[in-house]
C-alpha cells in the first residue's frame, strides 16, 4: 500500500480563478466543465474565473465550482501520475464528499453535478429561511463544549455541534442567538477562543432539515455502487462500502456533524501516512496538522503546486 489518502476540501475554500491554469492547460479540464455546464445549466468556467468574490461566495454556486475545480486537479493529478496506484481511502470535508464519491467510483460525475447544484441551492435556501451563524471553538474540552449545547437545546435554543475537525477544534452551529450565548458561557467557563466563522447560515445543524427535505428525493434516484477504495463518510467517521448506507448518510450529511477528527484516524488504521489534498486551498492540510503533525499533506490547485511531484515515481 501506498500509505496516501486523497482528500478533497468543502465550501469555504473557494478563490476567483481556482483551477483557472489548468482549465487554460488541458483540453480535459475544459471538456470537464463543458460537460458540468450541460447538467448545471449555467457558465460554470465564467462564473468560477471571471466573477466576483461575492458572488462566488453564494451557496448555490460555490458548491458545484468547487466540485469542478477539485475533480479537474484530480484530473490534471491523475494525468500527470501523482495519484498512488493504491489510495489507502478518499475523504472530503463536508461538500467535499462528493468529489470523494466520484474519484472512488461509488457514482457517476455527471449525476453527482446534479445532485451537488441542487444541494447547494436547497441549503441557501434554508439559510435565507432560518438565518443562523457558526463558530470555531478552540478547545481540547469536547464534553464542556458539548454540555454548554445541551444545556442550550434543553433550553429551547437551536444549536448543535457541527464539527469535530480535531482533538483541538470544534465548530457550533445554530440560530445567531444561540451562538452568542453558546460563545458567553463557553468564555465564561475558561474558553478562550470563541471565532464567529465568516458562513452564510447554520450549516450540519437543525436549521438545515428543509435541505435534507429537499435533496432526499434527488439522492434516492443517483445510481451509487459499492466504492472501489475505502470511502470514509463524514457523518460516520468510518469507512462505508453498502451503497444504501452511503445513500442514507449523503441524504443527512447536511444535519448532521462533521466527523473529520475520527474520519482521520481511521484513515490512519487504513494506513495513512501521507495525503493529497485535491482542490482549492488549504484547509484540510491545517486540519490534518491538529489531528498528527507527523502528517505530511501536499496541496494541489495549480499547475505551479504539481512542479516536481511524481508520487508513483
Amino acid at each position: 500500500m501506498s500509505g496516501i489518502a486523497c482528500m478533497f476540501p468543502g465550501q469555504g475554500a473557494q478563490y476567483v480563478g481556482m483551477a483557472h491554469d489548468l482549465y487554460k492547460t488541458y483540453g480535459f479540464v475544459r471538456e470537464l466543465y463543458a460537460e458540468l455546464n450541460e447538467e448545471l445549466h449555467f457558465d460554470l468556467a465564467a462564473t468560477t474565473f471571471e466573477g466576483s468574490e461575492d458572488q462566488l461566495a453564494q451557496t448555490g454556486i460555490c458548491q458545484p465550482a468547487i466540485f469542478a475545480a477539485s475533480l479537474a486537479v484530480l484530473d490534471v493529478a491523475r494525468e500527470r501520475g501523482c495519484l498512488p496506484e493504491q489510495p489507502v481511502g478518499t475523504a472530503g470535508l463536508s461538500l467535499g464528499e462528493y468529489a470523494a464519491l466520484c474519484y472512488s467510483e461509488a457514482a457517476p460525475r455527471a449525476a453527482v453535478a446534479g445532485i451537488v447544484a441542487l444541494r447547494g441551492r436547497a441549503m441557501q435556501a434554508a439559510c435565507e429561511r432560518e438565518p443562523g451563524a457558526m463558530a470555531s471553538v478552540l478547545s481540547s474540552d469536547t464534553a464542556l463544549v458539548e454540555s454548554v449545547v445541551a444545556e442550550l437545546c434543553a433550553a429551547g435554543q437551536v444549536l448543535a455541534v457541527s464539527n469535530y475537525n480535531s482533538p483541538k477544534q470544534l465548530v457550533i452551529s445554530g440560530a445567531v442567538a444561540a451562538i452568542q450565548a453558546a460563545a458567553e458561557q463557553l468564555k465564561a467557563r475558561g474558553v478562550r477562543r470563541v471565532m464567529p466563522l465568516k458562513v452564510a447560515g447554520a450549516y450540519h445543524s437543525p436549521l438545515m432539515q428543509p435541505a435534507v427535505e429537499a435533496l432526499v428525493p434527488a439522492l434516492e434516484e443517483l445510481e451509487i455502487v459499492s466504492p472501489k477504495l475505502p470511502l470514509v463518510m463524514n457523518a460516520s467517521g468510518q469507512a462505508e462500502s453498502d451503497p444504501d448506507r452511503i445513500r442514507k448518510l449523503l441524504e443527512q450529511q447536511v444535519c448532521l456533524p462533521v466527523r473529520w477528527g475520527a474520519s482521520m484516524r481511521s484513515m490512519q488504521e487504513l494506513g495513512m501516512q501521507s495525503a493529497l489534498e485535491l482542490g482549492p486551498g488549504t484547509v484540510l492540510a491545517g486540519l490534518l496538522r491538529g489531528v498528527d503533525r507527523r502528517l505530511k499533506v501536499t496541496s494541489l490547485c495549480t499547475l505551479e503546486s504539481f512542479d516536481g511531484l511524481s508520487v508513483n515515481s
